[in-house]
């Protein structure tokens, strides 16, 4: 990962936007951070670990301490990041949980963090994010881990050296230092070796575990002790087997013999039985034969009957014929008794409608009347919308500056409590400064005093005073009190800064917040004053008029409103006062209008009617005529066929028209009658055929004993069945006792391939798992052959450093027995020639030695991890622990990174690197916040 540019805004000590380009630097890849004390140096670090992880460098500060206390409420915190990784430039945009104020009213509302993750291309311009990758906190920042291939912890032990950090990954522990080891090198799949060794032993054994559980399974369901017994138990079945199926011919034959003889007997019972039968329905049958001969008598009446049917039906449609028209007879007479009605009730009616005349007149006339007025009738509706639309107008404007002089006085009472509140905070921070002034006085009173005894300390009779220069001392001076610390007089000055900065600050707001009160005061007395130029009467009349429209002049208004009232009046003098309302003019037009139409209607249907009714009466007179002949005729027609039916009936021999129609059958009984002595004729004959037949087969047959023969089958087939069973049985066992044998013999073979793999794969868990010499894990030992690695490119630094003095190694066993070892360290001195814990080392040197490790640790994740690119380092602070004999080789391996492409920034307060590192970023502090600038020399 390198850093291309990275732009704070409101973040730390800087109030506004600041960007800080590292492509300025134009290829130079070491550069120092310089400025004062709490001017925003450190900030530029943390900006970067935000906009990563959400989490600022050093881990003291939180992420809602990363707002600037110089920046506007209304200025939101954000840190844009972009950097290259493995020929790829992305942008992170990150803002944390924050203060903003309210789209609607007053106050404010917090706004939760949020963050963004972009892909860019070298054509993608600065003010343009690129293609987004995730959104959200939590999924950017997991989005960035995985192609870091770290997180923040391990950020800042080899990328970020944060203040009172530096030293973290030197001294940690192994645990500690396996967690960084298994990031950067992607460690883990060693260790899901170890697992998956560890899993396939146990797996191993699960198995062999089952074999022995299934063994003894299959021999408890053998019902037998071993393996020996159940091959004996399976020898023993077979013979047994054998001598069954030697008696199951025997069986068989006699259960055959006994079906034999039970068939025949069943046959015999049979042939008897048919014999008795079919003599019975014989003599059935012929008991029925006188049924049949009046059955057959009454089929020929009823045939000779059918003869007449033609006559009989001329007589029924003679007959119908009469009675339709007697009946349409009747519906004409009714219907010309109401064409009479009808045509009396037309003629009075026309006699009505002719005497409406003066009527239909006297309407059409109004209609003519009122259409004069159509013109009058617009121009009075239209001067009433304009005076309605000009007095809601008016009332809307009054009711908008009477609501907006409300708001002003409440504008106006909020700013004094605010004016107020800044005036009583003005009081408390111009009291912090004082208090803070006579701090700084006292503290640096106490450091002259201080100062001038330990200059007193070393004076000697003679000796001229390094301040004044007199060989006599006669009144050195005494420390009476503790030495104070060396930066109380800075953080006394800083205390000062900070509590004048703050009462500016609060001042300024003060003069602000006075402006606006003023300016509030003023413009609620003027809209007062516009409100109560408006006559009383007026305001009270127009408040209830209007909808809600967009605020304007009221004087205005007020004018257009009384023009319109005045036109209103003279439209109404042009039309008389009971049809001035609105539409009143075209509602007595419609009316007129309608009272025409109805009696002209009424004319025009009256005449109509009457003429109508007169012409139906003359043709349902006709009608009735018609229908009267018709009957007449019908009736005629009707005795003629009736006197035919008789004659008929006579001659066909029957007695009368009674005996006729009680000889009379339908056409389904007749059809049944003849199926009736059909079907009986046909069975008589068939039970005499069958009758004759059994009586052949029964011939000299006597009755057998079917309980007997059925008995002695039973028996045979019981015998036979149990016998089956048996054979089925004793087969069934021999099977399941094989498959049992089979089973096993399987399970052994299994369970000695498991014993041979378990040897093998056994081992290898184990010594992958620790047990073995080192007491380390495979992943463990990796990490130690890694480690070995960072710790030699490491002492091509450390070397060059401590002029040869010191270099790391791995120790031989860990420090703690207790704990799996193999990634402990130690430096070895070459002064005296012995191996040391890093713990001892100096302030300097741990400086140095943490620095080397870093180096080395970048170097070796470069060289071997395709996945992880190590293009940056950060040193904040450390190098005041340094002597000055040991800041020139430190100062010299850091400018030798040149050649490796890799950024290196520094951040301290040591006066020889600004002398040495002309490339700086130079962070200046102001009351209003801090700036950066790169300086390049």
């Amino acid at each position: 990962m390198k850093p291309i540019q990275v732009t704070m805004k409101a973040f730390g000590p800087y109030a506004g936007t600041q960007p800080i380009d590292f492509r300025k630097l134009d290829g130079q890849s070491l550069f120092l951070i310089c400025g004062p004390t709490g001017a925003g140096k450190t900030a530029v670090l943390d900006a970067m670990s935000y906009a990563l992880f959400g989490q600022a460098s050093g881990l003291e500060r939180h992420e809602r301490q990363l707002r600037s206390d110089h920046a506007p409420i209304d200025t939101p915190t954000e840190v844009v990041f972009d950097f290259a990784l493995k020929g790829q430039v992305f942008r992170v945009r990150r803002s944390p949980t924050q203060e903003r104020p309210k789209k609607r009213g007053e106050g404010t509302t917090t706004e939760n963090a949020k963050a963004w993750f972009f892909s860019r291309d070298e054509n993608t311009p600065d003010n343009k994010d690129g293609e987004i990758i995730a959104e959200g906190v939590s999924e950017v920042t997991a989005n960035i881990e995985t192609r870091l291939g770290f997180g923040s912890a391990q950020f800042r032990q080899v990328i970020l050296l944060p203040q009172g950090e530096f030293r973290r990954l030197l001294s940690s522990d192994s645990t500690q230092r396996q967690a960084v080891l298994e990031k950067l090198f992607q460690t883990k799949r060693y260790r899901k070796l170890e697992a998956a060794l560890k899993k396939r032993v146990n797996l191993i054994g699960d198995t062999l575990h089952d074999v022995d559980v299934k063994k003894k399974t299959l021999l408890e369901q053998a019902e037998v002790a071993d393996t020996d017994a159940l091959t004996q138990k399976r020898a023993a079945l077979g013979v047994a087997l054998q001598e069954l199926e030697v008696q199951t011919e025997a069986h068989q034959t006699a259960q055959r013999k006994a079906q034999t003889r039970l068939t025949t007997g069943t046959l015999t019972q049979k042939h008897l039985t048919e014999r008795d039968q079919a003599n019975k329905a014989l003599v059935e049958l012929v008991a029925k034969q006188g049924e049949f001969d009046t059955v057959a008598q009454d089929l020929a009446r009823a045939r000779r009957a059918k003869d007449l049917s033609s006559t009989e039906n001329h007589l029924k449609d003679t007959t119908q014929t009469e009675k339709t028209s007697a009946h349409d007879l009747e519906l004409a007479e009714a219907q010309l008794l109401k064409a009479h009605q009808d045509n009396v009730e037309a003629a009075t009616q026309w006699t009505t409608v002719q005497a409406q005349g003066p009527q239909r007149d006297e309407a059409s006339h109004r209609v003519k009347h009122l259409t004069t007025l159509n013109d009058a009738a617009a121009a009075l509706e239209r001067a009433r919308e304009v005076a309605d639309q000009a007095g809601a107008t008016a009332g809307c404007h009054l009711r908008h500056a009477e609501r907006a002089r409300a708001t002003l006085e409440d504008q106006v009472r909020s700013q004094a409590q605010v004016c107020d509140s800044i005036t009583a905070r003005s009081q408390r921070d111009a009291k912090t400064v004082a208090d803070a002034r006579t701090q700084l006085v006292e503290a640096e009173h106490a450091r002259d005093a201080a100062q001038a005894a330990h200059l007193a300390q070393g004076l000697q009779d003679g000796s001229p005073c390094p301040v004044c220069g007199s060989d006599a001392h006669p009144t050195p001076a005494h420390l009476d009190v503790e030495m104070p610390p060396l930066d109380a007089v800075e953080q006394a000055r800083a205390a000062r800064d900070t509590a004048e900065t703050a009462l500016a600050k609060t001042q300024n707001q003060q003069q602000l917040a006075d402006l606006a009160l003023g300016e509030l005061r003023t413009r609620a007395a003027q809209a007062t004053a516009e409100i109560e130029a408006i006559a009383s009467e007026t305001r009270t009349r127009l408040r209830g008029l209007g909808a809600q429209q967009s605020p304007g002049d009221v004087q205005a208004a007020l004018l257009a409103f009384h023009s319109a009232n005045q036109a209103l009046e003279t439209c109404l003098a042009a039309i008389p006062e009971d049809l001035r309302a609105p539409g009143a003019i075209a509602n007595a037009q419609s009316a007129a209008a309608n009272t025409l139409k109805q009696l002209t209607e009424a004319h025009a249907t009256a005449h109509a009617a009457n003429d109508g009714a007169r012409t139906k009466l003359a043709a349902q007179q006709a009608t009735t005529d018609g229908f009267a002949k018709a009957l007449k005729t019908a009736t005629t027609r009707r005795e003629a066929a009736s006197t035919e039916l008789d004659k008929r009936v006579i001659e066909a021999g029957f007695v009368d028209r009674a005996d006729y129609g009680a000889a009379r059958r339908d056409a389904a009984t007749e059809a049944r009658m003849v199926k009736q002595l059909e079907s009986w004729r046909d069975k008589k004959a068939r039970a005499e055929e069958r009758a004759t037949r059994a009586a052949a087969a029964a011939d000299g047959l006597q009755t057998p004993d079917m309980a007997a023969l059925t008995a002695q089958l039973e028996a045979a087939e019981h015998t036979l069945k149990e016998h089956t069973r048996a054979v089925s049985t004793t087969q069934n066992t021999i099977d399941q006792t094989q498959r049992i044998v089979d089973s096993i013999q399987e399970m052994m073979l299994r369970f000695a391939k498991a014993e041979r793999t378990l040897s093998v794969v056994g081992r290898l868990a184990d010594v992958a798992n620790s047990d073995n010499a080192w007491r380390m894990g495979f992943e463990r030992f990796v990490q130690a052959a890694l480690l070995e690695e960072v710790l030699a490119a490491a002492n091509l630094k450390l070397l060059p450093m401590t002029q040869k003095r010191y270099q790391l190694r791995r120790a031989a066993d860990p420090a703690d027995r207790r704990r799996l070892g193999g990634l402990d360290m130690e430096i070895i001195d070459a002064y005296t020639g012995e191996a040391r814990p890093v713990s001892t080392l100096s302030g300097g040197e741990g400086f140095q030695t943490s620095l080397a490790l870093a180096l080395g640790l970048a170097d070796t994740v470069q060289a071997r991890s395709g996945g992880i690119a190590l293009d940056a380092i950060f040193v904040d602070e450390g190098f005041g622990s340094l002597g000055e004999a040991d800041l020139e080789p430190v100062i010299q391996t850091l400018q030798n990174l040149h050649g490796g492409n890799r950024l290196v920034g520094i951040i301290s307060h040591v006066y020889e690197l600004r002398q040495r590192i002309k490339t700086q970023l130079v962070v200046t502090k102001g009351r209003t916040g801090s700036s950066a600038r790169f300086v390049l020399e």
